[in-house]
């Protein structure tokens, strides 16, 4: 703890005499079941091109690059890695995302001998080798197809799905994951009066998965407030898993239930700079 609290003051010393634009998060997570509580520190920093980042928790330090490619009008490409030590074990992970034309893609790799959430907090992947591909294309104004190819030790992924836009975007698939397979139903598209966007995903099968997001403007539209969930449920296990979501300015929440709940509360300070 000592350790984390002199670190975190180094974090703080260095955004604070910088002169340029970045962010510091403070946080506290806590979870039941395995008992773990943990201040939690990440720190933004641009350089030049890139953008560093450092992370610490209880049993570990984490840092991060990232850099950004604007393409102009055929569009924006971003690829980084990211890295973590400590008492929880190391782990490291490099990823590649953006759209290029009607071509969107994001990949990433990566290994960790301990589970991801031990590194780093809020990540939910497993111990061992893990990582995606996904990619999309638009074929029309209205049409846009999707493949997306995952594994997380010992299961892979794959799924491919057809969205279809209106005035609403509807998304139809089939995937399977590991030897189960399963049917993609989606729908994107404006709710109310307020301008509220959702957006909500369904996974059908012997693991069933609902993922929704909801971005609803507050006061006089200057700020969004932004909530997720996502429910879990496998029929042979009988096991539920859950997480929610709430953001709003620089303040956000996250709780989540998997044999035990956890939570996660974080506040965000734009330190400024050029």
């Amino acid at each position: 703890m000592k350790m984390l609290i002199a670190l975190g003051s180094w974090l703080v010393a260095l955004a604070l005499s910088a002169g340029h634009a970045q962010t510091l998060t403070l946080g506290a997570y806590g979870r039941l079941t395995p008992d773990y509580l943990t201040p939690t520190l990440e720190l933004s920093y641009p350089l030049d091109d890139f953008t560093l980042g450092a992370r610490a928790q209880r049993d570990a330090f984490g840092v991060s690059v990232e850099r950004a490619l604007d393409l102009g009008a055929a569009g924006r490409v971003a690829y980084g890695a990211r890295g973590s030590l400590g008492l929880a074990g190391w782990g490291a992970e490099g990823f590649v995302r953006g759209g290029v034309a009607q071509f969107a893609l994001e990949a990433r790799l990566g290994y960790a001998p301990t589970a991801r959430g031990n590194l780093w907090v809020g990540d939910s992947d497993p111990a061992g080798l893990g990582g995606l591909i996904s990619g999309r294309v638009r074929l029309s104004s209205a049409q846009t197809a999707g493949l997306l190819l995952a594994y997380a030790d010992p299961l892979l992924t794959a799924e491919a799905t057809l969205a279809l836009r209106d005035r609403a975007t509807y998304t139809f698939g089939l995937g399977v994951r590991g030897p189960n397979p399963y049917a993609v139903l989606g729908w994107r598209g404006e709710v109310g009066e307020e301008g509220a966007l959702l957006e909500a995903l369904l996974r059908a099968g012997l693991r069933n998965e609902l993922e929704a997001a909801l971005s609803l403007p507050v006061g006089e539209g200057e700020s969004i407030l932004k909530l997720r969930l996502a429910l879990a449920y496998a029929l042979a296990s009988s096991r539920l898993t859950a997480s929610l979501g709430a953001e709003l300015d620089s303040y956000r929440l996250d709780a989540s239930y998997d044999w035990g709940f956890g939570l996660w509360l974080r506040y965000t300070l734009n330190l400024g700079g050029q």
